[in-house]
């Protein structure tokens, strides 16, 4: 079953939801580009790695892979304590909630098997990406500045209204989401960017490979369409409530004319 909106649908952006969301993305888009660029080329899922702590900024929406309930187990009693009488202060042992300081982003790259060489890394942004000031968004600028230091070309696929965005938005027309291919040529590159509206489909980005070869295709809205479907978010979404983060007063009226029709 698709979304009932045309282009993203903005409950699926809900940060409790996202990360689950966001790991159906990278699956699915592996499976679609594989299909077009095997047997010359292999989508492989990386990680990019970096530690979180206590104080940074990014902390509130990362989803942790450990996560146990505080409570205290009851002790035996001290040995000749019985009933009121005799109460001694003992030590009780507790479960810790604790979080992963290291975190695992996945992403996507795209891998010339012949010479092994890494031809076009797929980033699907996520909240952590976005946050000023978290490690998240620091490790995300590195590893970006790195890739356009290199000759492998950047594809960032940002499918997110909240947070600080990837690139100033006054130097683009006005957008709720954003599809930016970064194109390496010799020195230089190529930058074409997607400014994408709520109320539009999400487009077909032509995805580079090597030199002479055709670019592969990555259709956004047949993506969004699968993992939906695939993750039956139709069951998990209740539409009746506002979406996270809240959408606009003129997005807002538009968005009820659409679950109306639906």
């Amino acid at each position: 079953m698709p979304s009932p909106f045309p282009g993203m649908d903005p409950y699926l952006e809900s940060p409790g939801r996202w990360p689950g969301v966001h790991t159906r993305l990278i699956t699915a888009a592996a499976d679609l580009l594989t299909e077009q660029v095997r047997p010359r080329y292999f989508v492989d899922v990386q990680d990019r790695v970096y530690v979180s702590d206590d104080a940074e900024p990014g902390r509130t929406v990362i989803i942790p892979d450990l996560f146990l309930t505080e409570r205290t187990i009851p002790g035996p009693k001290p040995a000749g304590a019985s009933g009121a009488a005799a109460i001694l202060d003992v030590a009780q042992p507790v479960d810790v909630k604790l979080l992963d300081d290291e975190i695992h982003e996945p992403r996507l790259a795209i891998i010339d098997t012949q010479g092994n060489r890494v031809v076009t890394i797929i980033e699907i942004v996520s909240l952590t990406n976005k946050i000023w000031g978290s490690r998240g968004r620091e490790n995300y600028d590195e590893k970006r500045a790195d890739v356009n230091g290199s000759t492998t070309h950047l594809v960032e696929i940002d499918l997110l209204r909240d947070g600080t965005p990837l690139y100033a938005k006054g130097t683009l027309p006005p957008h709720d989401y954003l599809v930016h291919v970064g194109r390496a040529q010799g020195q230089r590159r190529r930058n074409t960017f997607w400014p994408i509206k709520l109320q539009q489909q999400l487009p077909v980005v032509a995805i580079p490979l090597s030199d002479g070869h055709a670019d592969a295709n990555l259709d956004l809205q047949h993506l969004i369409t699968t993992v939906y479907d695939r993750g039956g978010y139709e069951s998990a979404i209740d539409y009746t409530k506002p979406p996270l983060p809240p959408l606009s007063d003129a997005q807002s009226e538009w968005a009820r004319g659409v679950l109306s029709q639906k």
